[in-house]
């Protein structure tokens, strides 16, 4: 859907969105809004089945994320996860990195077109409880955390209402 795109327009990110939501609506299984095939990566990245759902493959763009992914799943806590989680609505995640006077990234070859933005990983648990993880390599983890340490200020100033755990995850 997004690999090597050039030229992305308004009509045709919310086109994403909206295909995304459509295919999610109409079947029991998730969708992620970012596939494998769909980013360049000189990682390893990776589709993997889900060993407690046959039906089910995991787009997991990272090895760290992968093997996140199965500590989430060994658990047994979670009643879900879903992995590439977009942050939608796009005003919500714009206000929030507004109050957190972050500039909100856009598309490469665009000036304006705002990315939807993605979580690593979007849980919920047995008792209703909702997590976010992002997991990130100690390089990216030094930039994350002072956003992360200022969010966790504006969790409880932003207008917005988060109402979920956020979590980073440093991994070496």
């Amino acid at each position: 859907m997004m690999k090597k795109r050039k030229g992305i327009t308004r009509k045709i990110r919310d086109g994403w969105i909206e295909l995304w939501e459509l295919d999610n609506s109409q079947s029991p299984l998730y969708f992620s809004f970012i596939k494998t095939q769909d980013i360049k990566s000189y990682g390893s990245k990776a589709r993997v089945p889900d060993f407690c759902d046959d039906s089910q493959d995991r787009n997991l763009l990272s090895t760290n994320e992968r093997l996140f992914f199965y500590r989430l799943r060994f658990s047994k806590r979670f009643v879900w996860i879903k992995e590439q989680y977009p942050l939608l609505p796009l005003a919500r995640a714009m206000a929030v990195a507004k109050e957190l006077k972050l500039k909100y990234p856009t598309y490469p070859y665009t000036s304006n077109i705002e990315v939807v933005m993605t979580s690593d990983f979007y849980c919920q648990d047995f008792t209703g409880q909702q997590y976010v993880y992002s997991i990130k390599d100690e390089k990216q983890f030094a930039k994350a955390i002072g956003a992360l340490v200022t969010s966790e200020r504006v969790t409880s100033e932003c207008p917005v209402n988060l109402s979920v755990s956020l979590f980073l995850y440093s991994v070496n």
